[in-house]
């Protein structure tokens, strides 16, 4: 198989972690990414006797790992020096919780504006300056940092192809990549068109599908073209994981296995 075949611990939220991982692993997924979100993925919450038995787990199930790192209630440019710093700091943690669990990957969302009257500029500038430091971190313990495309809300100023190269472009680091999530570039553009435009800096992919009412559905149940997707990663010469993202209570087993039903079909035809 070209790609593995990632699950997120979101898609079976419902459940514990370790109960998630074997279950994802008995579906058939490849690869496990952690969301690193209270209560149970949270690194303050995470003792160092969990991480080895986590990581042990996934080793023997054979399992690849990624890490989400905590974004609710957080924002990397917020104007507010006290949030920006506490934003700073649960995201560095969410790094070095990567590290002991040995991730290459540790997934970021990037900073939005507090208000609709905040300056842009200076939102992006306050970004640059946290990734900066989230960065260093990620160079430190050999990880990459993959910052995610975000959806067409007016507060986000990461949503298109251009902002994602100048933002890697002026963090200025090697260690600064991209995670392009399907369902968010389909509500800016489209989908397979970010990848063909952001071939040399995705390291990382979130698949979900999406509507105009609703983001991250099921795979197969919105407007999302899987197969066209599909190729384009496949033209571009991609070689990294697919991770399925969404929660859909109370079906979280029931959509975990039909999503991974749906992109496996997919990838027979896509050959």
């Amino acid at each position: 198989m070209l790609w593995e075949i990632g699950g997120s611990s979101r898609l079976l939220w419902d459940l514990e972690t370790f109960e998630a991982a074997s279950l994802l692993r008995e579906i058939g997924y490849t690869h496990f990414e952690l969301w690193a979100e209270w209560p149970k993925g949270w690194p303050r919450n995470m003792s160092r006797e969990d991480r080895t038995r986590l990581r042990r787990l996934l080793t023997d199930l054979g399992l690849g790992i990624s890490v989400h790192a905590t974004f609710r209630d957080l924002n990397l440019s917020s104007p507010n020096p006290g949030i920006r710093e506490e934003s700073v700091r649960q995201v560095v943690e969410s790094v070095q919780l990567a590290a002991d669990l040995d991730a290459d990957i540790v997934v970021v969302h990037p900073g939005r504006l507090a208000s609709s009257r905040d300056d842009p500029r200076e939102a992006w500038n306050l970004l640059i300056e946290s990734l900066r430091v989230v960065v260093r971190e990620a160079e430190r313990l050999g990880l990459k940092v993959c910052v995610e495309n975000m959806d067409a809300r007016p507060k986000e100023i990461v949503r298109t192809p251009g902002d994602l190269r100048r933002l890697v472009e002026e963090v200025g680091s090697k260690s600064l990549m991209v995670t392009l999530d399907a369902a968010h570039a389909g509500t800016v553009g489209d989908p397979a068109e970010f990848v063909l435009s952001l071939s040399d800096l995705v390291a990382h992919v979130h698949l979900s599908d999406y509507s105009r009412e609703k983001l991250h559905l099921p795979l197969g149940r919105g407007e999302l073209d899987l197969l066209r997707f599909l190729r384009a990663l496949r033209d571009v010469g991609y070689a990294g994981v697919l991770v399925v993202e969404g929660y859909f209570p109370p079906r979280t087993k029931e959509v975990a296995l039909e999503s991974y039903r749906v992109l496996m079909k997919a990838l027979s035809e896509e050959r």
